[in-house]
């Protein structure tokens, strides 16, 4: 799905990796799961803020889609909360929200690292430009 939107992305095999990855690359995006081995998605979220990732954009995965689920995401950080199975269209109204389009200057984002979504987790990139 990130492919057919023209975008790069990593993968992490659970939360600890996801906190791992952010802290050692540059992420636009992250789409985290929420339910992870050895460190859950909420968990990780946590991690990423604390350790200074205020500004990088992170959105839950997961099947759990009751309000208060929601506000345990929004609780551990993170920006916005996509249900699955993850219906196309609004997975890309959602990533729209915080990515720049294709061909349209880079954002500056000053927080290096990125992380993941479920197992594994995707975590998004900018697009490259096309030659």
């Amino acid at each position: 799905m990130l492919e057919d939107l023209g975008l790069s992305y990593d993968l992490a095999d659970d939360g600890q990796q996801a906190v791992n990855q952010v802290n050692s690359n540059h992420y636009d995006l992250v789409l985290m799961d929420v339910q992870m081995p050895v460190m859950g998605g909420y968990e990780a979220t946590i991690a990423i803020r604390e350790n200074g990732y205020s500004d990088l954009i992170i959105c839950g995965l997961s099947a759990n889609a009751m309000q208060s689920d929601i506000d345990k995401a929004t609780d551990a950080g993170m920006n916005d909360y996509i249900t699955k199975p993850i219906d196309p269209d609004f997975f890309e109204l959602v990533l729209s929200k915080y990515l720049p389009r294709q061909g349209s200057s880079s954002s500056s984002n000053p927080n290096p690292g990125s992380s993941t979504n479920p197992k594994p987790t995707p975590v998004a990139k900018k697009p490259a430009p096309k030659p």
